[in-house]
């Protein structure tokens, strides 16, 4: 069970006092602040490990102003991809020819294998405008790039890739064209936010001869330490298979070996899939790598062998009928190919990457979305679900009555309810047990078109370490100990505002950045010289007097702190009605 306010108050017990606090049992609009309240109060007690200060500060945490912090930007990410530049860079990639490596001795590398390496990596740089740094790694220099985020570099990272070799005489458009073009449109889209993970975007060379370029690359990475929370690898996606369901037309090939779990593999395919149908066209099908022949023939699995278990395959599913694959009639424009299931796959992902980077410390997951109904019309909502938790559901339906129904990854019906005409609102809350991917579908049941606006939240464990998301961020738990610079804030805290943890006063402007941030200041901005209550005291004097910057009686006796302090009193006591000079007059009456 998850417990309220330490109470015992359940979740839909919460919800019920809440209902009742705002005026009987009638079914009033809960604002998305109680809905994150309530999914909040339902962590398990002893689980929370912040001070009372400390969980105070966390609430109104807010990074630098460029940074993405509990700002979710996946639709933003889906709608930015383009076909057209994607075509585009698949185009450029492949007017030379083939891209052939002998692998020798000695290695011998053909023209346009040359010209594609030095080709990406300028792309890299410059669709970034300089942000991604690259580097050539390994012996068949395998272009390796790097988006830095905002955290340190301890915390884990997200990767795509494809391999830009092909083999003799074929100009691989599609084998891999659309893994580089992947690369590129997203590092051309995801270059414009600051996420706080590191990204990279890699271009694996000589795969066609056994997967040696991103070997190379793997072992490097393991050995400088770096981790990932899932690695996209992108490997032909143009041809579909026309006789399968429209939603299953690209697979999204997850690790299924014994050792892995379902938040290693399966999970972050069922996040692909919920972006294709909450975003995009509904198009991806989750596969197990156990169900899939070609598991061990692509670029990912040069880290599976590197104990890298969180890294998953996107792939075509007419591969059978592929009759282009290495052949020199793979080209941009073969009749065959579908350009749209590429576009629709590569915003999956990019929404998945920017979904996993959402989250906020002391923050629920809390999904949105609108549609119009028509009358009878239904829309199919998909969310997955990482841990045992509560769910909250809301939605607001005007014009018409619309119900909402939760289904189980299993198919089971949970719950179900109405909105009418009169109460145009309707919420309800269930407890959830199983992992996976959950079903809400929206029905219009009157005769009108319905507008629905609806609000999904719950808790999440995405990397399955036990801990609540929301109750941790990408840091070392050490970083919400440790105080480098005894500046009152964190280092964990300063990395979030963005000030600097090796330096108590970031802005130079004498006043400590943790003295700032409690009192409302901004401590990256120099305003010791401002004097935001009026009371005649710049802030940097009402630092050093201990007065508060945002009011101009620090003590409530009503006397201006500036006024006190000019006239020898102390702003921070209540002396009012004190005497001090023995005129019979008060302070307060002088």
């Amino acid at each position: 069970m998850y417990y309220c306010l330490g109470l015992g108050f359940t979740m839909a017990q919460m919800l019920t006092f809440m209902r009742v606090c705002a005026g009987g049992m009638t079914m009033k609009p809960l604002p998305l602040t109680s809905l994150m309240l309530v999914l909040l109060m339902a962590i398990p007690l002893q689980s929370a490990t912040m001070s009372i200060n400390d969980a105070e500060r966390s609430n109104r945490l807010m990074p630098s102003d460029d940074q993405i912090y509990g700002i979710d930007v996946s639709e933003d990410i889906y709608n930015a991809v383009s076909e057209q530049s994607y075509i585009d860079f698949i185009i450029e990639l492949t007017e030379n020819g083939s891209r052939w490596v002998n692998e020798g001795p000695p290695i011998v590398y053909s023209d346009a294998n040359i010209r594609a390496r030095d080709w990406i990596s300028q792309q890299l740089v410059q669709l970034s405008g300089g942000r991604i740094t690259v580097e050539l790694m390994g012996e068949h220099n395998s272009v390796v790039g790097r988006l830095p985020g905002w955290l340190e570099r301890s915390a884990p990272c997200l990767m795509i890739g494809g391999h830009y070799d092909s083999v003799p005489g074929a100009p691989g458009a599609n084998d891999d064209g659309t893994g580089v073009a992947a690369t590129l449109e997203l590092a051309r889209i995801l270059s414009e936010y600051e996420f706080p993970l590191d990204i990279y975007f890699c271009a694996w060379n000589s795969e066609e001869n056994g997967l040696i370029g991103s070997g190379e690359v793997a072992q490097i990475f393991a050995d400088e330490g770096i981790d990932f929370l899932m690695y996209y690898n992108v490997d032909m996606l143009l041809v579909q298979n026309p006789s399968v369901p429209i939603d299953e037309r690209v697979l999204m090939v997850y690790n299924s070996e014994s050792s892995t779990t379902y938040h290693n593999g399966r999970y972050w395919a069922e996040l692909a899939r919920m972006m294709s149908n909450n975003l995009g066209l509904n198009l991806i099908k989750p596969l197990s790598s156990s169900h899939f022949p070609f598991w061990m023939q692509s670029d990912h699995y040069s880290f599976i062998r590197k104990g890298y278990d969180r890294a998953m395959f996107a792939f075509e599913t007419g591969w059978s009928i592929d009759d282009a694959y290495h052949q020199p009639t793979d080209t941009w424009d073969n009749p065959m190919y579908n350009y749209t299931l590429a576009r629709d796959t590569v915003g999956a992902i990019g929404a998945s990457m920017a979904f996993t980077m959402a989250n906020a410390y002391g923050a629920p997951t809390v999904i949105y979305y609108d549609c119009t109904l028509e009358p009878g019309a239904t829309r199919t909502y998909y969310f997955v679900l990482s841990i045992e938790t509560d769910v909250g559901v809301e939605w607001f339906g005007y014009g018409s009555d619309t119900a909402a129904s939760l289904y189980a990854p299993n198919g089971s019906l949970m719950e179900t309810d109405v909105t009418d005409v009169i109460n145009d609102d309707a919420l309800f809350v269930v407890h959830a047990t199983q992992n996976g991917l959950y079903t809400l579908v929206m029905e219009n049941t009157g005769g009108q078109n319905a507008t629905c606006e609806l609000e999904v939240g719950y808790l999440t464990d995405i990397d399955g370490d036990g801990v609540v998301d929301c109750e941790g961020y990408w840091f070392d738990q050490i970083q919400w100990e440790l105080d480098n610079d005894g500046d009152g804030l964190s280092n964990a805290q300063e990395m979030l505002i963005g000030t600097d943890r090796w330096n108590a006063d970031s802005d130079g402007d004498g006043m400590r950045d943790g003295w700032e941030y409690d009192n409302g200041l901004d401590p990256l901005t120099d305003d010791a010289s401002e004097d935001p209550d009026h009371d005649g005291l710049a802030n940097i004097f009402e630092y050093g007097n201990g007065t508060l910057p945002f009011s101009n009686d620090s003590d409530s006796d009503l006397m201006p702190d500036g006024w006190e302090t000019d006239h020898g009193l102390n702003p921070l006591a209540d002396d009012a009605n004190l005497d001090p000079d023995g005129d019979f007059r008060t302070n307060l009456q002088e």
